[in-house]
């Protein structure tokens, strides 16, 4: 087993991995929401599944990397950043509009068999609004896959990056989705 430092700082020794939250200049395509909405709050990010965010080829051994700073962490800071980026009033009450995301998968090289120079990065994330009295919820999947080119070995610098585009590209289909924008109306006028 492999442990390196992903923290949410920018300093980075030269062999740790930089797997940060998203900056909201970073979020690009946002609905309009409109100022009737009623506010969000983040009550809970899960992690489902295996902790490990990446392998690498190691020797003849294929070894999982793990982060240090708690991926449920950066998660939340990213999806705050974005819903307040794109107008999203994201507050701690407990009367505002509840959201649970469960990081489903999150992972960057190859589980099983590693291939020489082949490699995918998945995120898939379930996000679930639930209204305050709890009588009422949307859920929602957010996904995306991207092949992981040019990974032989241990180039945990390339999977790093390829983590955080990952992240960015997921957050950005919060920012755009139209159903998830609905919900929140919907919730809204209850």
């Amino acid at each position: 087993m492999v442990i390196v430092a992903l923290p949410m700082a920018s300093v980075w020794a030269d062999d740790s991995v930089p797997l940060v939250a998203i900056n909201a200049n970073q979020i690009d395509t946002c609905l309009s929401v409109p100022n009737t909405l009623k506010p969000i709050r983040i009550a809970k990010v899960l992690h489902k599944g295996n902790e490990a965010v990446g392998s690498v080829r190691v020797g003849d051994a294929t070894e999982s990397i793990y982060s240090q700073t708690d991926l449920k962490d950066i998660v939340r800071v990213s999806l705050e950043r974005t819903l307040a980026r794109c107008g999203y009033k994201v507050v701690r009450d407990t009367q505002a509009i509840a959201l649970t995301l469960t990081i489903d998968e999150f992972f960057s090289g190859t589980r099983n068999k590693f291939l020489v120079g082949k490699g995918e990065t998945k995120a898939s994330f379930d996000v679930e609004l639930v209204t305050a009295d709890g009588n009422s919820r949307y859920t929602f999947r957010f996904a995306n896959s991207a092949d992981l080119k040019g990974f032989a070995g241990g180039k945990v610098k390339r999977l790093a990056k390829s983590l955080n585009g990952i992240l960015l590209d997921v957050m950005q289909q919060v920012a755009a989705s139209p159903a998830f924008l609905n919900g929140m109306q919907d919730f809204s006028q209850l």
